[in-house]
């Protein structure tokens, strides 16, 4: 190819798809990437979601990208194309003028992943190589494998969207006020949310609904329900806040049983996960699941204030 970046991908099996794509970019541009994952403790309960297993959600602030910026020094700019036919035509230089791109697709379209031609997924892969005179690129997706893979963009991309790169607007810049104005950042978030309240009722409403999931005939699609896949997906957000609190515990911010009370937490969820997922199974309900539920809500407010009294403290 004429245009070929070399990237050490980050092999995080907690981050997310986007996570670990941006983690990936920051490392090759010489900065950590923590920070972004200090948004990551948070629950969203929608009662109104037709499927049930569709209502919770990790709860994400969506700041991402301000904090790459805010804290690592990386700014994330975009360019918008219209058709795959001029993306196509101009990825190359896109290529060569900005580095490494950032590609939003579908996995559907990821011949690479367990999930193409199944699942339709809003998915992230880097652009790292391309040709002036081909339409092939070479892929890095670090969230299914290590390994580059080649195939035509319009292939991938979806019809129209945007690509995104990094550039180096500041230096990196992370101390114990930066911490602690972080941590006082998701205590506010988490009651404006009001995470707790949303987490009872999710409690409350998996008693009547589990019966629902206990129906299904075709057991090989039992990881793929949204419950069970979301349910991982809030495991893994848990465990993210984990590496930003040990951040937090190494500036002496936090001491080392408030990060153990949030990895305790991300246990429980993948309890809950597995539990849900042998009712499931075994077609029998019990008590065991919400009684987990019920444990998840004593011990994220257990943090809460641990995490309330650090700032006060701090």
């Amino acid at each position: 190819m004429d245009i070929e970046y070399h990237l050490t991908p980050i092999l995080n099996k907690y981050l997310s798809c986007h996570q670990i794509v941006l983690a990936t970019l920051a490392t090759y541009y010489g900065r950590d990437y923590k920070m972004i994952l200090a948004e990551s403790w948070g629950f969203r309960y929608d009662p109104d979601e037709k499927t049930f297993g569709s209502s919770i959600h990790p709860g994400y602030q969506r700041r991402r990208y301000e904090l790459l910026e805010k804290y690592h020094g990386l700014k994330a700019k975009s360019i918008s194309y219209y058709s795959v036919s001029i993306l196509t035509e101009n990825i190359a230089s896109y290529l060569s003028m900005h580095g490494p791109l950032l590609l939003k697709c579908d996995i559907f379209n990821c011949q690479w992943n367990m999930s193409y031609h199944k699942d339709h997924v809003n998915h992230y892969v880097l652009i790292c190589g391309a040709s002036y005179n081909s339409d092939e690129v070479k892929i890095l997706d670090p969230f299914t494998s290590a390994i580059e893979q080649t195939c035509r963009i319009q292939d991938i991309a979806n019809p129209s969207g945007s690509i995104e790169y990094l550039v180096n607007e500041s230096s990196e810049y992370i101390d114990k006020d930066v911490i602690i104005s972080e941590i006082r950042n998701t205590i506010s978030y988490i009651e404006y949310q009001s995470s707790f309240r949303m987490l009872n009722a999710f409690n409350v409403n998996l008693r009547e609904k589990i019966g629902i999931m206990t129906s299904i005939d075709d057991m090989s699609s039992v990881y793929s329900i949204p419950l069970i896949f979301n349910l991982h997906r809030i495991a893994n957000q848990r465990q993210c806040y984990v590496f930003f609190l040990e951040m937090a515990e190494k500036l002496g911010v936090v001491s080392s049983e408030v990060v153990e009370q949030i990895s305790l937490i991300a246990d429980l969820f993948r309890k809950l996960r597995l539990i849900i997922v042998k009712q499931i199974i075994k077609k029998r309900f019990d008590s065991s699941s919400y009684d987990i539920c019920k444990q998840i809500e004593t011990n994220e407010k257990k943090l809460f204030v641990m995490l309330s009294q650090c700032i006060d403290n701090g």
